[in-house]
């Protein structure tokens, strides 16, 4: 009986070496897959996309190329999973995965917007218009009374220019006519009701008489001795054409 004992021995031990070798090699892997699930944990995305992450075969034509990690494609914290992950004597171990805040690198800078020094036009504004404003001619003096320009004809045919100046006294009109130095004076009655004068002249051409005859505005004309033609206009009138009135002989 001993003996049998003895030879089972070394069989038992054996079995028992064999026994504590599976358990260790469990135990090694249970915690190889904890690692990696943990691993999976804290890598953004789904399970599967974490598993997906750990190595991507290559291209069937191209073995050289390189397989791409998936995990540049991450989830915003909202839509990150939580794993219950159990521990080697089966107790369950809650991993809640989160991530770190992303801070912005550097403050964007707005760009400058253009100043608009132009000044917008306002709608719906009155238009000025400018009107040109014209100056009104002078208005002669009516009547004798007066600044006058005459004209005395000479006997080639030309006229003395000078300054005449009239003034009344009733019905008596005086005269001077001062041309170059020379002063020719003449003093009249009023006839027509205005319209006419005469009366006599005396000075640088003698003595002799006159008739002038007004015209509607700013000149009259007339004649001394019924020979010489002798008209005046007022400032701002040429000189009137005919010159001379002269009555029939």
């Amino acid at each position: 009986m001993k003996n049998n004992k003895r030879r089972h021995l070394p069989v038992l031990s054996f079995l028992a070496v064999v026994i504590v070798l599976i358990l260790v090699l469990h135990a090694c892997a249970s915690s190889k897959n904890q690692d990696t699930q943990i691993i999976n944990v804290f890598t953004p995305g789904s399970i599967e996309a974490g598993a997906n992450m750990t190595q991507t075969p290559g291209s069937a034509t191209n073995p050289a190329e390189s397989a791409h990690p998936a995990a540049e494609v991450t989830q915003p914290p909202a839509a990150l999973p939580t794993m219950i992950v159990t521990d080697t004597h089966g107790q369950p171990l809650i991993v809640t995965q989160t991530l770190a805040a992303i801070q912005p690198v550097g403050t964007p800078t707005s760009a400058a917007y253009p100043i608009n020094t132009t000044v917008p036009t306002q709608p719906n504004q009155p238009t000025i218009t400018r009107t040109a404003t014209t100056t009104p001619s002078p208005v002669p003096p009516t009547g004798w009374a007066g600044e006058w320009t005459a004209y005395l004809a000479q006997a080639d045919g030309s006229f003395l220019v000078g300054a005449l100046t009239i003034s009344l006294d009733g019905e008596v009109l005086r005269a001077e006519f001062d041309a170059q130095g020379s002063r020719l004076s003449l003093v009249g009655i009023l006839q027509e009701q205005g319209a006419s004068a005469s009366g006599d002249y005396s000075g640088f051409s003698g003595v002799g008489y006159f008739h002038l005859v007004i015209e509607p505005v700013g000149a009259f004309v007339g004649n001394l001795d019924n020979e010489l033609a002798f008209c005046a206009s007022r400032q701002g009138f040429a000189q009137p054409e005919p010159c001379g009135f002269f009555f029939p002989r």
